[in-house]
């Protein structure tokens, strides 16, 4: 099986599935940066068709008009489907994405979470599959309108049916390339398990806990309570990740750590699960933490403190729902 396939120099369509603040933005920088892109969305139809995608930013307003759809039978078939949808739709990429690819397109995950990738390649080809996790601050403010308040990378890595493979794929290497020249800073890494357990481990602590506690990240952060908290479910995800095969440096906690308080002095921001919560959308539980603590079960290690944040974003998550 060949995973090193060079998508056609000619490659020029992105399908663009879950048009929200992470897809929203990646559909307008890469349209304004001379690619075809294509659109599904939902609610915003009427406005993008009409007035297009607009970027909102310090700096301005910049506005593109995509090619936008309500179907998914709508949309031609496109070398590159980036999914941008809550991974608590990924029921339906079955019957989705065989709409949309054809015999050489290849599929970029844009998700939170683990396990994603291994999902789908029960019935995508695993030579098509990218991972991607993103370090965007997007947020959707208005129906097409998307403001980008900080933050501006994303990271693309193959998925390798042999989980501990290690090497940067034509395919990454091409969409990183892409990215770049949309002004999306990007890169293409070697190893998928540790790019998503990198990201991973801090969502693990801080998804849960802006949830549950009703604060903000600036709020966690700044209290010695939950910020300690936070640091020991961030500890209990770096421990299942290294055991699972990520490769991080040694410093790699204080590198997270560091992280989260450079947001003590920055305007006040949540996380994007307690944005869900508080819209009333169905929490990411299976990608973000289901699949975490079974990969902790298969390597017999305890996650207590993630454990009991799951359970509790289980019990909120369905009185939230069902109080729609």
């Amino acid at each position: 099986m060949m995973y090193n396939r060079p998508m056609s120099k000619l490659q020029k369509t992105y399908a663009v599935l879950g048009t929200g603040a992470i897809g929203g933005y990646c559909a307008a920088k890469l349209n304004q940066a001379g690619f075809d892109v294509h659109c599904l969305l939902r609610s915003d139809f009427d406005y993008v068709k009409k007035s297009g995608l607009a970027i909102l930013t310090d700096q301005g307003k910049i506005t593109t008009h995509v090619h936008a759809y309500q179907q998914i039978d709508e949309l031609p078939k496109c070398d590159v489907v980036l999914v941008a949808l809550k991974t608590t739709q990924n029921h339906l990429l079955k019957t989705m994405l065989p709409k949309v690819m054809h015999d050489n397109s290849v599929v970029v995950l844009l998700q939170n979470g683990i396990g994603a990738e291994q999902e789908i390649a029960q019935f995508i080809e695993a030579s098509k599959i990218i991972g991607a996790t993103c370090s965007l601050k997007v947020s959707k403010i208005a129906p097409g309108v998307i403001r980008h308040f900080n933050e501006n990378n994303v990271r693309f890595a193959q998925y390798y049916t042999n989980s501990q493979h290690e090497e940067i794929s034509t395919v990454s290497k091409q969409l990183a390339e892409d990215f770049n020249r949309a002004e999306i800073k990007s890169s293409a890494l070697a190893h998928l398990i540790t790019m998503r357990w990198s990201k991973l481990s801090g969502n693990l602590a801080m998804s849960g806990l802006s949830t549950i506690l009703n604060a903000s990240i600036q709020e966690i952060v700044n209290n010695p309570a939950s910020f300690s908290l936070l640091c020991n479910i961030i500890k209990e995800g770096i421990r299942v990740a290294e055991k699972s095969g990520a490769k991080f440096p040694e410093n790699f906690y204080q590198i997270r750590v560091d992280i989260f308080k450079s947001f003590a002095n920055m305007p006040t921001s949540y996380s994007s699960m307690k944005e869900d919560f508080d819209a009333k959308r169905p929490l990411e539980l299976h990608g973000i933490y289901e699949n975490a603590l079974t990969i902790a079960k298969q390597n017999n290690i305890t996650m207590p403190l993630t454990e009991m944040l799951y359970q509790q974003l289980v019990f909120l998550n369905k009185r939230n729902l069902s109080n729609k």
